[in-house]
């Protein structure tokens, strides 16, 4: 955290206005003022005590940032793009497994619903 704070800082400074004109400089700076926010309001206020759901979600935020990298490598891409245009297919065969799944839930029941335990 302290490295995505440092970095959002030196950049402010060096491109000043200019900094916000990017918008993953945005997303970076909104990501890294949430978590000072937020750890403040644990830290000092007690809010939230438990800090379990909300490191999730800035874990989640910060791998959003690698997503910047997809802009500047071109095979890297390539592999978003077919990945992203595969996407209608995984779902479907993902409905597929879970009916598959469902189904076989349902034998199991009515197979072992006399059993006593």
């Amino acid at each position: 955290m302290i490295a995505f704070t440092m970095e959002a800082i030196l950049k402010l400074f060096a491109m000043g206005c200019h900094y916000f004109s990017d918008s993953w400089n945005i997303f970076d700076f909104t990501v890294v003022v949430l978590t000072i926010v937020i750890l403040i309001l644990v830290e000092v206020a007690g809010i939230g005590g438990n800090l379990g759901m909300t490191s999730t979600i800035l874990r989640t935020l910060r791998i959003g940032r690698v997503f910047r990298l997809v802009k500047r490598a071109k095979q890297l891409q390539i592999i978003f793009a077919s990945l992203i245009s595969s996407a209608p297919a995984m779902g479907s065969l993902g409905l597929l497994l879970m009916l598959l799944m469902f189904m076989f839930a349902i034998i199991g029941i009515s197979q072992f619903a006399l059993i006593d335990l």
